[in-house]
């Protein structure tokens, strides 16, 4: 089979990073069967297997030596997708075999196109408008316009495509739920493209030389919570060169560099902003909770200098001056060459009683142009999907080699990091509108400027989401007339 267009040798550079964690995230393709155990008078002896699930797409389809294009909308994309040729490289020679083992069955050859967010939509658009069959799967930005894509019938509900198995492990059912509405799907998760999700990354030097309690090991008893970050950021800050400011040549507890990292906290604490039903979205009610984790994360802001902001954020990872650093997984790849030894956490969560820890996702979303060939769409990103075993392995060791997961906690870190990955209605469908993105962004605000009035802040635009929330919804849900 043939790949074709250049660009794709990134990644040994790429993740190789020292990323503490892990990475683990649905369960993998290939599960093992029930042990059997031979009747104790016959034998003792316990005999596994293992066997592959069934492929959903059937033998003997050929496509006639047709063209796959995908097409991209963030520069991750060429690392994490395009291939043209085996390098020798981990990560890229999974995406070769993955790419030849479905080339060969199907035969069909792949092709690549990389855009910047808005290229990819002006993409999608122009040639669904001329009737172009020529992206069989797009990769795209959670961004403003993946809503409207939707109510202008850019896009075809996965829920209708032949072959697709969206039950199947290879595809992420939380964070795919995140965004169904009622029947619809039209943009997905899974395998084929490695999860991304907003992390904390945390600097094992200082929290040595502080003698404070291991991260992981918090992490791994379900004890760390927003009380204990902020416990531990507020211990660490020191004025290093002596001058009696604290600026960005000084030690900080937590630094972020965009709202977004921020506005996390809000997620690892179990709040949503909107909750979505089978029939319904309705923007989260104002809670007691609501309010306290607010609080929370303005005390974390303004208590005894534990935390640094800047959107050019000078205080990271690499400069060893802060304990916890806020990144993204996909990012890991910029730490390759750091000097400081690190590990990578989840957010938070509210208190020990929360269930599970929460990742907030910053993945492109997966989705198909309305235009496409949906036969050739279908099986191909089906069998991509039973294939990307070896991807997602080869993902996970990059973010598990060199610095950043040296010790047994990592893996298990990862898994805990991608078990429970999420998204909210109100970013990727409404994130262009002003009240909607001003409600996703209080955390945020009020954090920077120190006032703790969430109620009257929330109060003041609440009826106005809503209205902007039902007006997305009922788009969505009149998408297919």
């Amino acid at each position: 089979m043939k790949v074709r267009n250049a660009v794709c040798i990134f990644l040994a550079a790429l993740v190789s990073v020292s990323l503490l964690v892990s990475c683990g995230g649905a369960d993998d393709v290939v599960n093992p069967a029930a042990d059997t155990t031979a009747d104790a008078a016959e034998s003792s002896e316990t005999v596994t297997e293992t066997t592959e699930p069934p492929s959903y797409v059937p033998e003997g389809l050929d496509f006639e030596g047709a063209t796959v294009t995908l097409l991209g909308g963030d520069a991750v994309f060429k690392h994490y997708t395009m291939c043209t040729e085996q390098t020798g490289d981990g990560l890229n020679d999974a995406l070769w075999d993955r790419y030849h083992k479905v080339g060969e069955q199907l035969n069909v050859t792949f092709d690549f196109l990389s855009e910047n967010s808005t290229g990819a939509v002006n993409k999608i658009t122009s040639t669904v408008l001329a009737g172009d069959d020529v992206y069989q799967l797009a990769i795209v930005q959670r961004a403003t316009s993946i809503g409207t894509m939707v109510g202008q019938k850019m896009l075809t509900n996965w829920n209708d495509m032949p072959y697709i198995n969206l039950d199947g492990s290879y595809w992420y059912e939380d964070a795919i739920d995140s965004l169904r509405v009622g029947k619809f799907v039209y943009y997905t998760y899974g395998d084929i493209y490695p999860l991304s999700t907003h992390v904390m990354y945390y600097n094992k030097d200082i929290r040595e030389a502080y003698s404070l309690d291991n991260p992981h090991e918090l992490v791994l008893g379900g004890g760390w919570t927003i009380d204990r970050l902020i416990e531990m950021a507020t211990a660490v800050p020191k004025d290093l060169n002596g001058d009696g400011q604290m600026n960005e040549n000084d030690q900080y507890g937590i630094s972020f560099g965009n709202t977004d990292q921020i506005n996390t906290l809000m997620y690892g604490c179990g709040l949503t902003i909107t909750t979505k039903d089978s029939d319904s979205v309705t923007l989260s009610p104002r809670t007691e909770k609501m309010v306290d984790v607010f609080e929370h994360i303005v005390n974390l802001f303004h208590t005894d200098n534990a935390t640094y902001y800047k959107q050019l954020n000078k205080v990271t990872l690499v400069t060893g001056q802060v304990l916890f650093y806020t990144g993204t997984i996909h990012g890991a790849r910029t730490y390759r060459d750091a000097e400081v030894e690190f590990g990578m956490l989840p957010y938070p969560k509210y208190n020990e009683e929360q269930e599970k820890y929460v990742s907030f996702l910053n993945t492109e979303l997966m989705c198909i142009p309305s235009i496409a060939d949906r036969e050739l769409s279908g099986a191909v990103i089906q069998l991509m999907a039973e294939n990307s075993a070896g991807v997602k392995e080869a993902y996970y060791d990059y973010l598990l080699k060199e610095k950043v997961a040296r010790d047994p906690e990592s893996k298990q870190v990862l898994d805990i990091i991608f078990g429970n990955a999420i998204n909210d209605f109100i970013i990727s469908y409404c994130g262009g509108m002003s009240n909607s993105k001003s409600m996703y962004n209080i955390p945020a605000n009020l954090a920077i400027a120190g006032n703790s009035e969430f109620a009257s802040a929330y109060d003041r635009i609440a009826e106005a989401v809503q209205a902007e929330i039902d007006s997305v919804y009922e788009t969505i849900m009149q998408s297919d007339k």
